[in-house]
């Protein structure tokens, strides 16, 4: 798992997937903009994205901040359990596999 590349890989537990993205929130870096699920367990997992109009970017800890229209990625490659993607405000579900 990698803070500063790629996807960041979620951790199987329900409530555990919280990240406020204007900050150094993943292992104390940046976090990706793609994030996916563990291919196992049989537990629907909610990810929180707070202050995505502001998300830091770049390598390890630098401040350079996003402004305007910015993509995600989520991918929920669990075959039993459903991922819930929120801002605490708007959620969207992904099914399963």
């Amino acid at each position: 798992q990698s803070a500063r590349v790629g996807c960041w890989l979620m951790d199987n537990n329900p409530s555990g997937n919280s990240f406020d993205v204007s900050d150094a929130a993943c292992l104390n870096n940046n976090c990706p903009s793609c994030f996916l699920t563990p291919s196992f367990g049989s537990t629907a997992l909610t990810l929180t994205i707070t202050n995505c109009s502001s998300h830091r970017w770049g390598l390890g800890t630098q401040n350079m901040k996003r402004t305007g229209v910015w993509s995600y990625v989520f991918i929920n490659r669990n075959l039993l359990a459903t991922l819930t993607v929120t801002d605490g405000v708007n959620s969207y579900t992904l099914n399963t596999k």
